[in-house]
């Protein structure tokens, strides 16, 4: 699959003239009006404590490391023809992602149509690999950038229990019922709790019983201030020594079940694979986030 610039141009397009639209409405900020946590306890120390079962709860950071690299193969299904005709970025629909845990660099192959060809992105350089194994780099200031939003996106929902805690601010903010089971709530943003232009803010909620995350609320400013989702995780699986979402649903709200903009489905993972050193860092090429 050849990724035309052209379409990924119409999407942005499509997204700065719903940002248009929509430029009465307010920056969405997802901090509670009210702290319901007692004033003598250290509401940082406790959303840390959360977080930090969250990953143990899915294998933990030694876990994490020893596996260094994982493959998952899945689908995203748009059920919205809208949507899926103007916002989803690959044309198929069964990929596989090859990456470095704990990273954002990875590379998305694409297994039905145009088998073989992939888009990557490494240390923020962005590149794409054409079905004959042709291969293009980008300029370290000429980013793709959808390339650059939906492999790092993807990457960090199918890892959040582990990357959620790289936040400055991890507040925890209460308890919640959710589907019938309790939830403890974070709030998660970075340098500062109030809404920013350029940085998201994240509410994650963990399960009371398990530690496992179950939810997650998010901003996406590169969109828009205004735009919100919300992740529903489910079916996790043991892969080695970790425990993996194979469902990932973006849904309307907390509760909710059904799929709402779209949904990914791993079909299977694998994690400890070994690759050449040029398979996911291709050039020396740095860039900035």
């Amino acid at each position: 699959m050849t990724y035309r610039r052209v379409m990924r141009s119409r999407r942005l397009e499509l997204y700065a003239l719903l940002a248009l639209m929509a430029t009465s409405c307010a920056t969405v900020d997802l901090r509670p009006d009210e702290a319901p946590i007692d004033e003598k306890e250290n509401p940082e120390a406790v959303g840390r404590a959360w977080l930090a079962k969250a990953a143990e709860a899915q294998g933990g950071f030694d876990a994490l490391k020893a596996a260094k690299t994982a493959r998952f193969v899945f689908t995203d299904e748009w059920p919205g023809w809208l949507t899926r005709t103007l916002i989803r970025p690959w044309e198929g629909e069964r990929m596989q992602l090859d990456a470095r845990l704990g990273t954002d660099d990875g590379r998305v192959t694409f297994l039905d149509e145009d088998e073989g060809s992939a888009w990557g992105i490494h240390r923020w350089v962005t590149y794409r690999v054409d079905e004959d194994g042709r291969m293009t780099i980008d300029d370290v200031d000429d980013r793709d950038d959808g390339i650059a939003f939906w492999i790092p996106t993807t990457l960090y929902f199918a890892t959040a229990a582990f990357r959620l805690g790289e936040a400055s601010i991890a507040h925890f903010i209460g308890t919640r019922t959710i589907a019938g089971r309790e939830h403890a709530g974070v709030f998660l943003s970075w340098n500062d709790a109030a809404p920013q232009d350029d940085i998201d803010q994240y509410i994650a909620w963990i399960d009371v019983e398990t530690n496992i995350l179950g939810w997650l609320e998010y901003t996406v400013r590169d969109y828009g201030g205004w735009v919100r989702g919300t992740m529903r995780f489910s079916d996790y699986r043991d892969v080695a020594s970790l425990k993996v979402p194979y469902r990932l649903t973006i849904v309307e709200e907390l509760g909710e079940t059904e799929v709402g903009l779209h949904e990914y489905r791993i079909e299977s993972a694998e994690v400890g694979l070994e690759w050449p050193d040029d398979y996911l860092y291709p050039s020396d090429r740095r860039a900035t986030k």
